[in-house]
């Protein structure tokens, strides 16, 4: 079972947080878990005995280059899941991301042809097939996602869903501040910058605030 845990978020503090919680979660059934992260220095024949992987795209990548050296690790694999599946659109993490969850897809195809050739051999053999989960907070085409992991066969089955299912309920609030004729854009972002204090005073009643921007150093 591997996690990949693609975000712009610090990706070591976001894996040290899931094993600690998944740890504690799936130990009582008897299943290990393992992080690897640019932290770790690990190999397949070390993750032999650990039934959940949690690691970064990079780092998977870097671990499967060479897959068909440790053949059957890479078999034992039935769950891919990826989560902040959104960061495919990223130009910098996106296509390592793309091109780990093809690789797979490449390796269930494999063993799909194998089973197929062996079949009258191995009538008892179980399906090797790896199951792909994908999940977003902010995917706008989870449609286009689904067709990406699914097949003409056996299309993938994605769920949208809405404000209504969040457990805190979002108040949505626009303000706006029109530019003035004549005026540069560079000056008009300084401008902005100037309202958002007053705009946090007025809404964030006590509590932490989270500001979302295009770029990290925009604010």
């Amino acid at each position: 079972m591997v996690v990949c845990s693609p975000t712009v978020a610090p990706v070591k503090a976001i894996c040290t947080e899931r094993i600690k919680e998944w740890h504690a979660k799936f130990s009582a059934l008897g299943l290990l878990c393992i992080e690897v992260t640019g932290d770790r220095d690990v190999d397949f024949s070390q993750l032999k005995p650990f039934s959940i992987i949690i690691t970064t795209p990079e780092k998977w990548d870097i671990l499967t280059r060479r897959w068909r050296d440790n053949k059957s690790l890479v078999e034992a694999i039935k769950l891919f899941l990826i989560d902040e599946v959104h960061i495919l659109n990223d130009q910098m993490r996106g296509p390592v991301l793309e091109a780990v969850t093809s690789a797979q897809f490449a390796h269930r195809f494999e063993q799909a042809k194998l089973k197929v050739e062996k079949v009258t051999q191995e009538l008892n053999t179980p399906n090797p097939q790896i199951r792909f989960i994908a999940v977003s907070a902010t995917v706008s085409n989870p449609e286009d996602v689904a067709a990406w992991l699914g097949t003409p066969e056996k299309p993938a089955v994605y769920h949208k869903f809405g404000d209504e299912c969040r457990p805190v309920k979002i108040k949505r609030v626009v303000e706006g501040y029109p530019c003035s004729e004549g005026a540069s854009i560079f000056k008009f972002d300084i401008l902005l910058n100037y309202k958002l204090w007053p705009i946090i005073q007025k809404y964030y009643n006590g509590k932490p605030t989270l500001v979302f921007t295009l770029l990290l150093t925009v604010v």
